[in-house]
């Protein structure tokens, strides 16, 4: 066979024994192995100026424009305009630990701590190879899944060293390399939960808060925004790898550390400036994850800044989308729900979900809210709906069939403003809200959520049955009419494995509309 028969077959073969290719470069051609080659002669240089010094120093001897050239040439290969040819590099990189060596080059050479003598004619040249290994390091570790090998390879020590540097970098007024270090945190600590726990383990947070603190960075709006990008990702809960989240223990900690206040007076102080604003209210959001922040945020001004930050910059999407999830966290309060429904921020937030129809965070958030608003509230519900509410939940179902989050939370506010409400229904019923939950029915995580809306707009609806294993739809189901399971005499069985079968499958797995 010839050879793209003969890779293609072995693709087959390793992805029918379960093999994982994701980090293994499966699109090489003969051109690209040669450059390959070259990117990895590039490391093999970089490794070679740095292999009389230890894990944690620099050698003695060390010529830093070998070091700058061969980073250079590391940071084209991952910067390549041909993305298969740039997540192959990443690959490599990631294969031979990388990263790691790289980060020996952020110490801060020829001071006092350092054994490097440097001539003042590289002084230059050192500061470029400095800020190029953040570059290149975030450039590995970046790219998607063909990053993920470089990133989770980011050594503890490393971080160490990084969170080092960037306040090194704070305290002698070194700007670039304080906005690459806090992007690296930033993308280091996205989807990386040991990052982000190694990162505040070694007093990352610290920095964090006086970059917003201190005047000469919280006038900086580039800084500010990479702060805030630091702050989003090490409070934020997405590495479903891992059982537990620090989230709260990051969040709590930087309260404590009085980040709430200056986050809101950097707002203020870019209030013109859309995108720095965005930064702030999603780091904002990620904070309001508990009582004491959201009353914090709320005491401090942080929800009608928030509305008059969505007023002015209506139209801009992040920003839509950052203020209506401060909005739906901060409505898990009932205090402060039923002031967000009655002073403006309801109104607003209905005006960005039409106005940003097709962006689904922001129906997502804005749907969450406004079930959070309706939940045991009918004056809630009664301004909600006078509002415009119905139409704008029923618009966010109908144009997002395939978001089941979108599905779930749209369920569920109609489900909280009918239920005490009952005058509601008929609105949404002419509306067109039955045929739209019965759709939503279809899926696990919106089924019983669509369930009680329907049951609770007084339509004829059952469950029915779906078998699992063959898909067919069994006997309909009405609610008590189902024989109970419970047995009065326990009797034991050998068949643990069925049993445990049995046990993990939730009733709603097969229940379907």
């Amino acid at each position: 066979m010839d050879r793209a028969d003969a890779v293609k077959d072995a693709l087959q073969q390793f992805t029918s024994q379960g093999v994982d290719l994701e980090n293994i470069c499966v699109t090489l051609n003969e051109n690209d192995g040669r450059w390959l080659e070259e990117v990895d002669a590039q490391l093999t240089a970089l490794k070679s100026c740095l292999d009389s010094g230890t894990d944690l120093s620099l050698p003695p001897s060390w010529s830093p424009k070998a070091t700058l050239a061969a980073l250079q040439a590391l940071h084209s290969a991952l910067t390549d305009s041909d993305i298969k040819r740039a997540d192959n590099a990443r690959k490599l990189l990631g294969s031979k630990d990388a990263v790691n060596v790289i980060a020996r080059i952020w110490q801060e050479w020829g001071d006092e701590t350092s054994c490097v003598t440097l001539d003042p004619a590289d002084a230059e040249v050192v500061a470029k190879a400095r800020l190029l290994a953040v570059a290149v390091t975030e450039a590995a570790c970046g790219g998607g899944s063909a990053g993920d090998q470089s990133k989770h390879a980011f050594r503890p020590t490393s971080m160490r060293m990084l969170c080092q540097a960037a306040r090194r970098a704070q305290m002698k007024e070194q700007r670039s390399f304080l906005i690459a270090s806090l992007s690296l945190v930033r993308v280091l600590s996205t989807r990386a939960e040991d990052h982000k726990v190694s990162f505040v383990e070694h007093g990352g947070l610290d920095t964090l808060v006086e970059c917003l603190e201190k005047e000469s960075w919280a006038s900086d709006c580039e800084i500010v925004r990479e702060t805030c990008g630091a702050i989003k990702a090490v409070t934020a809960v997405d590495d479903f790898r891992k059982d537990f989240s620090a989230s709260h223990t990051h969040t709590r900690a930087l309260t404590a550390k009085g980040c709430i206040p200056v986050l809101l007076q950097a707002c203020r102080r870019f209030g013109a400036d859309s995108d720095t604003v965005a930064t702030g209210l999603d780091a904002l959001r990620n904070l309001a994850n508990n009582e004491e922040s959201v009353n914090q945020i709320a005491s401090e001004g942080g929800v009608s800044g928030t509305v008059r930050a969505l007023q002015a910059h209506l139209s801009h999407p992040a920003l839509a989308r950052a203020a209506t999830g401060l909005f739906r966290n901060v409505s898990a309060d009932d205090r402060h729900k039923t002031r967000l429904c009655k002073n403006g921020a309801a109104q607003l937030m209905l005006e960005a979900m039409r106005e940003h129809a097709q962006e689904r965070k922001i129906q997502e958030h804005g749907l969450a809210t406004l079930g959070a608003m309706a939940l045991r509230s009918p004056d809630n519900c009664r301004h909600l709906s006078g509002m415009g509410a119905v139409s704008v939940i029923l618009e966010a179902l109908e144009r997002h069939p395939e978001a089941r989050a979108i599905q779930r939370q749209g369920c569920l506010a109609v489900r909280n403003m009918v239920s005490r409400v009952p005058e509601l229904g008929e609105a949404f019923l002419e509306a067109g809200a039955e045929p739209l939950l019965r759709l939503a029915g279809r899926y696990q995580e919106s089924v019983d959520e669509a369930y009680a809306a329907l049951r609770d707009l007084k339509c004829d609806v059952k469950r029915v049955i779906v078998d699992p294993l063959t898909g067919k739809i069994k006997a309909p189901e009405e609610f008590g009419s189902a024989k109970t399971s419970f047995r009065p005499v326990f009797d034991s069985s050998n068949d643990i494995e069925g049993a445990v079968q049995a046990a993990i499958n939730a009733p709603s797995n097969s229940y379907r509309f």
